[in-house]
């Protein structure tokens, strides 16, 4: 039998394709729409998330295999205040029954703040800056979405602050909006102050051949790249697709701007689908979760990165469709 061997040569504009299409893939970066043990997002507040599964087992080997951060007080430098809540010690020894695990921390005082705690950060759960707020390594991706909240809402309340002022609103109104700004901006700081600690404590196990870390995932190394992609610089779309995203996975996350944004999205997706694809959509109240699937499903089919979506994203929808089909 005789055979003939043949090779493909490919333009330099194909080529060029290709290895952004490979790129795009080995990123990954759709996972950010996805939720679940390969997306990177982590739910350490669910009953059968392994953290929770942990600590119920053994309270001290899970604070030290998840790397618990100590009880920081960026409000106070008395060491009195500080030693009162030691909120390591709460968790270690405070009774079960007043354990909240939430997203992006635990509460070891049943989410009930106590007034000197109030007084000192401002406000009820404001969490970034709560010496009483536990948070882990599992919290890092929860708490990257925590400060994109967070910014989303700085960024908000400053629009509609010289709005207002432009406008002649009086200063009691204003000085409403500036103080919860000035609450946003605390707390966004004490939630960076705590993933720059967390990711500290994170990059010295590793240095240290710590085999004893727990992670949610088997693959940690999807957990790092994804903090990679949530925590890079990014335009105003990128920011909001990112933010839909995060809602996606942490809904309790999610904002009036979001929701508008996701809808919008939709609406414009489904204009330029088949009607085979809007009868899957049809019914649905839940514009966050049906846009991000939409959007994941896109770039895994299509090649396509964030700012790839970002780039298409105010030009007519139906051509996207129609290219990313034919790269299948």
């Amino acid at each position: 039998m005789q055979t003939t061997a043949t090779y493909t040569k490919y333009s330099g504009e194909q080529l060029e394709e290709r290895l952004h299409r490979s790129d795009v893939a080995l990123l990954n970066e759709y996972s950010i729409f996805e939720v679940g043990s390969g997306s990177g997002y982590i739910r350490a507040d669910i009953p059968d998330s392994a953290l929770v599964k942990s600590f119920s087992k053994n309270r001290n080997r899970a604070i030290e295999n998840y790397k618990f951060m100590p009880s920081v007080s960026l409000w106070t430098i008395e060491d009195a205040i500080v030693d009162e809540y030691d909120g390591l010690a709460l968790l270690r020894d405070g009774p079960m029954s007043h354990i909240r695990f939430r997203e992006t921390h635990i509460c070891p005082v049943g989410e009930e703040c106590p007034a000197d705690i109030i007084k000192g950060i401002g406000s009820a759960k404001r969490c970034g800056i709560c010496p009483l707020a536990m948070r882990c390594i599992d919290h890092l991706p929860a708490i990257a979405a925590k400060k994109n909240q967070l910014l989303e809402r700085i960024q908000y309340q400053r629009g509609l602050h010289k709005q207002l002022q432009t406008d002649g609103e009086p200063v009691a109104a204003l000085d409403a909006i500036w103080d919860e700004l000035q609450l946003d901006i605390n707390e966004l700081l004490g939630w960076n102050f705590c993933q720059e600690t967390l990711n500290s404590l994170l990059s010295d196990a590793h240095q240290n051949g710590d085999n004893e870390m727990v992670f949610h995932v088997d693959r940690p190394d999807i957990v790092r790249r994804h903090l990679q992609l949530v925590t890079r610089q990014c335009d105003a779309t990128a920011f909001l697709l990112q933010r839909i995203g995060e809602s996606n996975a942490f809904p309790s996350m999610t904002s009036p701007q979001v929701q508008v944004a996701a809808a919008a999205l939709r609406r414009k997706f489904s204009a330029g689908q088949g009607l085979d694809s809007i009868a899957c959509i049809q019914g649905s109240k839940d514009d966050v979760r049906v846009v991000a699937a939409m959007l994941g499903t896109m770039m895994k089919i299509g090649g396509l990165s964030i700012d790839d979506i970002s780039q298409l994203v105010d030009e007519p929808i139906a051509p996207l469709i129609s290219n990313t089909k034919n790269l299948e």
